[in-house]
């Protein structure tokens, strides 16, 4: 291609970022002489989103905190189990079974109840070996005692079933120590018999002594699965009274879709106008 056939080129082919750019221009240009459209749709959408937020009605929220437990294996470690996987404890709480059972138990009808139901880790909340260890229980509605009613039941029924394995071991744990106190007490009255020969003293304040110390032990182990391994309740929930819908947001929101319908507006009121005067 020849130097003359590219300038003849250039000068038939349009500049389309050059068309874009005056578009552009013309539309900021023709937003700006009605600028007044857009402010006007930004306050009236403000104040329909605060109107709007007014009429969503009085809700309750109540809260029930629950720690999860952490169960530990024989040999002294963690192991993973329902406790430890927050997607398997928010699937009891969600359940269709468990919803209808505390629906029932609380007078709350099942659909609105598992609609309203949240179970998340509250806001910087303990995490133990990269689990969570806390569960916050948020159930939502329109009666207050109701509301805290279910909460607290939702978190009863997962504690229960959370709390197998801490039950079994605790069970274990009580029936040696029954043991023990069985062959304790036979023990402590043969000491107690006169002329017994200083072998048999011997034998038997140890053997007393292992007893004490099996008791001491087991002792320990219960208190460490009732406060470690043992899910419970931490805080019990009780009705807050909050808004159906986030002021804040609402104007917000309102705001920016009366500035969008107001910038809109602008833009069609030339062509809107000049058509009627053709038609006029």
């Amino acid at each position: 291609m020849t130097l003359q056939e590219e300038r003849r080129r250039r000068r038939v082919e349009p500049d389309l970022d050059a068309e874009q750019e005056v578009d552009f221009g013309r539309y900021g240009r023709t937003v700006a002489q009605r600028w007044w459209l857009p402010v006007l749709g930004l306050v009236a959408g403000a104040i329909v989103g605060y109107l709007l937020s007014l009429g969503g009605g009085t809700v309750y929220r109540a809260q029930a905190l629950v720690y999860l437990g952490q169960p530990v294996g024989p040999a002294g470690n963690q192991i993973a189990s329902v406790n430890t996987s927050l997607s398997s404890v928010r699937a009891i709480v969600r359940s269709e079974s468990v919803v209808r059972q505390v629906a029932r138990k609380t007078g709350l009808r099942p659909g609105d109840l598992g609609r309203d139901i949240a179970a998340n880790p509250p806001q910087a909340s303990d995490r133990r070996g990269g689990q969570q260890a806390m569960l916050q229980i948020t159930v939502k509605g329109k009666r207050p005692a109701r509301v805290s009613a279910a909460a607290n039941e939702l978190a009863a029924v997962l504690v229960r079933q959370l709390s197998r394995y801490s039950r079994a071991k605790l069970e274990t744990l009580e029936a040696q120590q029954d043991g023990d106190r069985a062959a304790l007490e036979p023990l402590t009255k043969a000491l107690a018999t006169p002329n017994l020969s200083l072998e048999a003293k011997l034998l038997l304040q140890l053997r007393i002594a292992q007893i004490q110390q099996d008791l001491s032990a087991s002792s320990q182990q219960m208190a460490f699965v009732r406060n470690v391994e043992a899910p419970r309740i931490t805080a019990r929930a009780a009705a807050q009274e909050t808004t159906a819908r986030s002021q804040r947001n609402s104007i917000i929101v309102g705001a920016l879709i009366g500035l969008l319908l107001g910038t809109i507006i602008a833009l069609l009121w030339e062509p809107v106008v000049e058509r009627r005067r053709i038609r006029a």
